[in-house]
């Protein structure tokens, strides 16, 4: 079964298409024993989640709100325990076809478009990066829509594109994230 393990499992061996093997970080190699150094050079992270196109809606689900979704994304950060983070957009209302998300600023500049999240990572060999896309409900649970989870040190500077995977790890046909990435 396709669990948080089995997710966060296929996002750390997804370097070489899910084959091969994840080597230990050099930093878990030194020592017969691991205490973090928090006074090692540390990454500044800033995601900004812009848009997301074809999300669908989540088979054998009944809903009392008809047949579009609400979507908004969940990142999340797994790294060592100082360093674990979580952000969540705001829902777009009634728009699963091709929502956008707009920053906290209602100012119309081209700037401030998209939903921004900054994160400060002392070691991004340890970490994870996930995308979580949730059906919003006012009353109940939200449904997951789509999901990807990859290795924060496989990340890279510039505008990507994020594929999406139901929850049996199978990819959900057109439906993807659009988000632009900075490292400092």
């Amino acid at each position: 079964t396709s669990d948080l393990g089995m997710w966060l499992n296929e996002g750390l061996f997804s370097d070489f298409g899910g084959c091969g093997y994840v080597l230990k970080p050099e930093c878990l190699i030194k020592q017969p024993y691991w205490v973090p150094d928090f006074s090692k050079d540390s990454f500044i992270y800033k995601i900004r989640v812009l848009s997301a196109r074809s999300l669908p809606k989540k088979r054998g689900v009944t809903s009392t709100k008809g047949e579009v979704i609400d979507p908004y994304v969940s990142v999340i950060v797994r790294s060592i325990p100082t360093e674990c983070a979580e952000f969540k957009t705001k829902p777009v209302m009634n728009n699963g076809f091709r929502p956008q998300w707009a920053s906290d600023n209602d100012d119309k500049n081209l700037e401030t478009y998209g939903a921004d999240f900054r994160f400060k990572i002392t070691y991004p060999e340890l970490s994870l990066l996930s995308f979580v896309v949730y059906d919003w409900e006012k009353i109940g649970s939200h449904q997951m829509i789509g999901r990807y989870a990859t290795r924060l040190s496989n990340v890279r500077e510039g505008y990507r594109i994020i594929p999406l995977f139901d929850d049996q790890g199978r990819r959900v046909p057109l439906a993807n994230l659009f988000c632009e990435i900075y490292i400092r």
